[in-house]
């Protein structure tokens, strides 16, 4: 089986699964995949880890500098 079948058919792990309903109950996270969310307040696309599932880090960081900028910004 290719390295790309094999990674794709594997299930999650309880870590994977746990990172993954964190981001769900954000209220301003929406899920595209496990490496890729979108901000539901700024519309920005933010990338996750490509090693680890559903890692929060770069989401965190994004999450804690949108919430600090004004509504205003975002308005068109």
């Amino acid at each position: 089986m290719p390295a790309l079948s094999r990674r794709l058919a594997r299930r999650p792990t309880p870590a994977e699964k746990a990172r993954e309903n964190k981001l769900r109950a954000d209220p301003l996270c929406e899920i595209a995949n496990p490496q890729l969310v979108r901000c539901r307040r700024c519309h920005s696309w933010i990338k996750l880890s490509a090693k680890s599932a559903f890692d929060p880090a770069h989401w965190n960081k994004h999450r804690e500098r949108c919430v600090r900028r004004p509504e205003s910004v975002f308005q068109e």
